[in-house]
């Protein structure tokens, strides 16, 4: 036997066998030293040929063979847990003993051997790509390689990143999804990620690393986080401001579905519409996500509701969480009958995350001084509103983006997080789930999502609790 980290170890699968044997009943110390050098590479054969076989060779791989190296790399995996710190020590002998590869090692033989793998392909990609960080640390994710139809991404294997010293590393248990995520996704939103990205605004999860900077969570702690981007994966990075301790009581699923919504709809009734006990709001769109947590935060704040939906099913939904009045803009006028509701005066605020042609009929139907929130554009069209509508009874078009306010008035967000936590404790507000998914399932999500067919929130059981 070769004495450890002096090379390469050119054994045939017998070799193998008795050198595990030998190594396992601690017969030669030596052989033990080399075969758990070995065996903590045993991992990447298992993650990159097993799992992600046409990293290697887009050629079928022989099934017999497959056994083979499946149940070698088991037991060596076995011993490698006994003392990894010699792949530190193999590695840099290796890489001083072996030329360097132009890309991945070709193995396009079907029937290809045990030494070729070791010797070859482990010492290669193994070292080169894994020996710096865990093994068998690599997440799934739902991966957008290219901007699109959502059908162009799907779920893919990718490293997870450690925390930068103001970040804070999270094992994602639930996301939800959002809108913008589909505009995201096809190169529609007004932030574009570079790509590949993954989707996810929004997440609930455990902390699994904090950065130097980070002091109000810790590993461990359950959190609820606004990443922007990259929910839709198992672990995700998040920026230590836009994470904060999940209520008490709340599953993950959830915060999950509770964060973007009702941040979004307590900072637009709040801080941009300056709602009033006693006001009234019309909600369009009010059985979607941000609708119902809408209709939700305006009653813990002493308003009136009228909830606007398209179906006579979304509405009693609406009703159900607390809309006083609502009009089915189906086969109702909007506008006629806002002002009837309202005894010809008016509505006081419109929250409208819907946009297209019911914005101009919303508008039209708000009181003297009211205020029209433009939170989004679900519908697609973007309205161009006469601005003489806005001077005759002097009108306010208030555009709400939660998001930017969030970064730029850091106390005024974990004011409003304090009090979403208040009225969740006092059963004010309760997150709606309309369906939960799997990353997998995320396409078809999306597609009901953008149609309008959602009623509350989807989540994406990304793990389970």
């Amino acid at each position: 036997m070769l004495p450890k980290g002096t090379g390469a170890i050119s054994l045939s699968l017998s070799d193998w066998t008795s050198l595990f044997m030998e190594s396992r009943s601690g017969l030669h110390d030596t052989a033990a030293n080399n075969m758990r050098t070995t065996s903590y590479f045993a991992k990447a054969i298992k993650e990159r040929i097993l799992i992600k076989p046409n990293l290697v060779s887009p050629e079928p791989r022989d099934v017999t063979n497959r056994s083979v190296v499946e149940a070698l790399a088991r037991l060596m995996i076995e011993e490698a847990e006994a003392n990894p710190s010699y792949i530190y020590e193999a590695a840099e002998s290796f890489l001083n003993s072996f030329p360097v590869y132009e890309g991945c090692v070709s193995l396009t033989r079907p029937c290809f051997c045990i030494m070729v793998l070791l010797n070859q392909f482990v010492l290669f990609i193994a070292i080169t790509e894994t020996v710096s960080k865990p093994l068998g640390a690599y997440m799934k994710a739902f991966v957008c390689t290219e901007f699109g139809p959502v059908d162009n991404c799907g779920v893919q294997e990718i490293d997870p990143q450690p925390p930068a010293r103001d970040q804070v590393l999270i094992e994602v248990k639930s996301a939800s999804l959002n809108f913008p995520d589909a505009l995201m996704v096809e190169g529609r939103y007004q932030v574009k990620p570079p790509l590949p990205f993954s989707p996810g605004m929004d997440l609930a999860g455990i902390v699994q690393q904090v950065g130097e900077d980070v002091t109000h969570v810790s590993v461990g702690d359950r959190v609820i986080a606004f990443s922007g981007v990259g929910a839709f994966a198992e672990m995700c990075l998040a920026a230590k401001e836009k994470v904060v301790p999940m209520p008490d009581g709340m599953s993950f699923d959830a915060a999950a579905a509770y964060g973007i919504t009702y941040a979004t709809a307590i900072h637009s009734f709040l801080d941009c519409g300056r709602l009033q006990p006693n006001e009234t709001v019309l909600v369009l769109g009010a059985a979607g996500g941000v609708g119902l947590a809408s209709i939700e935060v305006a009653k813990a704040m002493g308003a009136r509701v009228i909830a606007a939906a398209s179906t006579d099913e979304k509405l009693t939904l609406c009703r159900e969480l607390g809309a006083d009045m609502t009009i089915n803009y189906s086969d109702e006028n909007l506008r006629a009958r806002t002002l009837e509701l309202t005894d010809g005066k008016g509505v006081d605020v419109v929250c409208d995350p819907v946009g297209g042609d019911y914005t101009m009929d919303a508008f039209r139907a708000t009181a003297w001084g009211g205020r029209l929130l433009v939170i989004g554009f679900a519908a697609g069209d973007i309205p161009k509103i006469p601005l003489n509508y806005a001077l005759l009874s002097e009108r306010s078009i208030i555009g709400v983006f939660w998001g930017a306010w969030a970064a730029r008035d850091r106390k005024g967000q974990r004011r409003n997080m304090q009090t979403m936590a208040r009225w969740f404790a006092e059963g004010k507000i309760n997150p709606v789930i309309d369906s939960t998914i799997s990353l997998s399932q995320i396409p078809e999500a999306m597609k009901r999502l953008t149609n309008r067919q959602v009623k509350g929130k989807v989540v994406v059981k990304v793990q389970s609790d």
